[in-house]
């Protein structure tokens, strides 16, 4: 049983920087399966003594996973001072009122570096007799398949409302979960962000007869699919989200009788990922997808540009690239500037980084196993949400991570053809070994 729970401590670093300092150790050991959250007491500020609460998520309350043990983490100097002086494990209810709502990791992710593609060896991704496996925690996918029911019921939301729902069900990074349910094509967000909305029920084909099921559902109609057709239910890698709902169905009159009975609509979708590729913009028109950030007054900002590895202190922006903008009150944002058309893009973080990738020259590498219909992408290049959708929904299953690679299963060569020729990517076709 995975506990989470809370390492308390006391500091008079400013806030801001405290958060980065975590979160660059986070992210250069991966342990954003171990460290899911930082907490700070309200109203922290620089050279006064204030708490701050590290989640960790482990086998047993107080007990500190190895990695984060190797990670030397909590030799940091901010680690120096205790909250309290037995130092005992604390648990939410004890801190909830004292503490600010937390920095999820989604918000490390957007503070800390990664490694170039210049100083990487990559290995053959499917290479699987080399491989370690997944890393990182294994979750318990009946809490995915509680929230995607408590989502098909409501039918649209906040984001507030969602990031509640998913602390009552434990689901600790938020950002995370909703990014996967929209891949997974179960539901879609709006409103600059603020909004969510569950998509209609919807049978995808993924290959001749077989279909999988995304958007609303619920325990009834999963029930009946599985008296009246053959239905397979497949683990998503480390239960991160609820079991794909595979189906194969010959005579689509089954379906038709099942939305009588149950008085709903059944939407089918045939051949949607190549159908969609087809309509996304190459790499160099993708920014026009983005959100543009209007009025901005750089002056009033401090300045970092993503160099290489790090996010680097730097003057006002003048190169295209990626950059972090912050203030004195701790707001802190990634941006994607446009040097030609002085435009600052707001987008999700893999997209950014993709794009500067791509500016910078980076080389962009996948590849494909014709045998097995699987395509293979560093992780260090994940591509933008709307163009991982595609590979995602190709299949129903989020990517499994190998060797640094993450591997996109049901890819049929055209499809991974068209879709490298859009992003400006090197493919190269693997033969597998195993």
């Amino acid at each position: 049983m995975v506990e989470k729970w809370y390492k308390g401590y006391k500091s008079k670093d400013k806030p801001s920087e405290l958060a980065k300092q975590i979160s660059k150790k986070v992210q250069e050991h991966s342990l954003s399966n171990y460290i899911p959250l930082l907490r700070i007491e309200k109203g922290a500020k620089a050279n006064k003594w204030y708490y701050f609460f590290l989640a960790i998520v482990s086998e047993k309350k107080g007990e500190i996973p190895e990695a984060i043990i190797k990670s030397k983490l909590l030799e940091l100097p901010s680690f120096k001072i205790k909250a309290d002086r037995s130092d005992p494990p604390f648990t939410t209810e004890q801190i909830k009122d004292m503490s600010n709502k937390g920095y999820d990791i989604e918000d490390f992710i957007e503070l800390i570096p990664y490694e170039t593609t210049n100083s990487k060896k990559f290995d053959d991704p499917f290479n699987l007799l080399s491989s370690n496996g997944n890393t990182g925690v294994e979750e318990d996918p009946q809490k995915y398949q509680y929230l995607l029911y408590w989502l098909s019921n409501v039918g649209k939301g906040t984001w507030e409302s969602f990031k509640k729902t998913c602390q009552v069900l434990e689901l600790y990074e938020p950002k995370r979960v909703l990014r996967r349910l929209k891949i997974l094509g179960h539901l879609e967000n709006y409103g600059g962000g603020q909004k969510w909305a569950i998509i209609p029920t919807t049978l995808v084909e993924i290959a001749h007869n077989k279909y999988i099921l995304c958007g609303q559902r619920n325990e009834k109609l999963v029930n009946i699919l599985q008296q009246l057709v053959n239905v397979q239910l497949i683990e998503q890698t480390l239960n991160s989200a609820a079991d794909c709902i595979a189906i194969e169905i010959a005579d689509l009159m089954v379906i038709k009788s099942i939305q009588d009975d149950l008085d709903i609509k059944i939407n089918f979708r045939q051949n949607l990922s190549q159908r969609l590729a087809e309509t996304l913009p190459n790499i160099d028109e993708f920014n026009l997808s983005l959100g543009h950030l209007q009025g901005i007054v750089p002056s009033i900002y401090q300045w970092q540009k993503f160099n290489n590895n790090y996010f680097v202190d730097c003057p006002i922006p003048q190169e295209t690239g990626l950059y972090q903008m912050s203030n004195t009150i701790g707001f802190i944002r990634t941006v994607f500037y446009d040097s030609i058309t002085n435009t600052y893009y707001q987008g999700d973080w893999y997209g950014l980084r993709f794009l500067d990738l791509f500016y910078r020259h980076d080389k962009l590498i996948a590849s494909y196993d014709n045998d097995k219909l699987r395509l293979a992408i560093p992780a260090q290049q994940r591509w933008p949400e709307i163009y991982e959708k595609i590979l995602v929904l190709a299949s129903g299953l989020l990517p499994t991570y190998t060797n640094s690679w993450l591997i996109y299963e049901n890819i049929s060569y055209h499809l991974a053809q068209q879709m490298t020729t859009k992003l400006q990517i090197d493919m190269q076709e693997i033969k597998t070994n195993v």
